[in-house]
């Protein structure tokens, strides 16, 4: 059963052709104990290395974005899709890095159970984020990188950025649980990740 601190305005978003999906997975009885599970990928990855990303990757033939958000996620990190709950999807996006198209789909974790890094090759962190974390004003800032600006988090000495940011951005703005910030000050990406512990390759 979905919780009432997840009862926002559904998308239901279908169209597209995403070639790839992200599985934001909530978990909490009310925003106060809300969390939102994470990776950081391995900073040896080729594509988005050192980045925090939502569990996710490419579909494969025949599948749905839900489909392929679960399987990556349960790859990634040894979720067990039958304590999930998908509830909503969003408009495919694209990654600024690869310009791939990327459906975000939402779901709440029912049964929660410990997660690991079950693909090292890929990942070398998994965590859950308090929404209170992500929301307070002191932990969020506007990146700016050759011409792009974008919203950025900080939590526990990581840059949450990208489509990630991104997507945690739309998503307090969309549930309602937005702070007031300080958005019109933008800070240099680079910077900020030589402050982070993200070992990002150098921009």
């Amino acid at each position: 059963m979905i919780p009432r601190w997840l009862d926002f305005p559904r998308v239901g978003a279908r169209e597209g052709s995403p070639s790839s999906a992200v599985l934001m997975l909530l978990l909490g009885t009310e925003v106060a104990d809300g969390r939102v599970v994470l990776t950081h990928r391995s900073p040896s990855m080729r594509s988005h290395s050192g980045q925090i990303a939502f569990p996710g990757g490419h579909l494969e033939p025949g599948e749905t974005a839900a489909d392929a958000a679960l399987r990556e996620a349960h790859e990634e990190t040894g979720l067990d899709r039958r304590t999930v709950t998908v509830f909503d999807q969003w408009k495919p996006r694209p990654t600024m890095a690869t310009g791939r198209w990327v459906a975000p789909v939402l779901a709440y974790w029912d049964a929660p159970h410990p997660l690991y890094v079950a693909s090292p090759a890929e990942l070398d962190d998994v965590f859950a984020a308090p929404v209170e974390d992500l929301r307070a004003p002191a932990n969020r800032v506007t990146v700016g990188f050759r011409g792009y600006t974008g919203p950025g988090f900080w939590h526990q000495g990581y840059l949450i950025w990208g489509l990630t940011g991104g997507l945690i951005d739309n998503l307090l703005s969309h549930a309602g649980w937005e702070k007031d910030w300080e958005k019109g000050k933008v800070l240099d990406l680079s910077g900020l990740l030589a402050q982070s512990r993200n070992h990002e390759k150098r921009l």
